[in-house]
């Protein structure tokens, strides 16, 4: 979630220096935004919304592996688009 509040930032404030990252990351990674958004937002949603689902434990691990697999996409992207784009500080 933190992704969001970073993005949600950006955007509000209009950081002119941040730009460049959204548009190169939404420009070259868009696949892959949607699937992290799937893995870390959607798929632990769906399996945590009932109780039942909640005390089941494969489906816990699953909802945890899954959010830290979107996690990883997360860092990933941030590397890359980083690396591409020429941007050091």
């Amino acid at each position: 979630m933190l992704w969001f509040s970073q993005y949600l930032l950006i955007w509000y404030a209009n950081i002119p220096y941040e730009n460049w990252f959204l548009k190169n990351q939404k420009e070259f990674y868009p696949v892959l935004i949607k699937i992290r958004f799937l893995l870390v937002m959607v798929i632990p949603f769906v399996l945590l919304i009932s109780r039942k689902l909640k005390q089941n434990k494969i489906l816990l691990i699953i909802s945890s592996v899954s959010i830290l697999i979107g996690q990883f996409i997360h860092s990933w992207i941030i590397v890359n688009v980083s690396n591409q784009s020429g941007y050091s500080s």
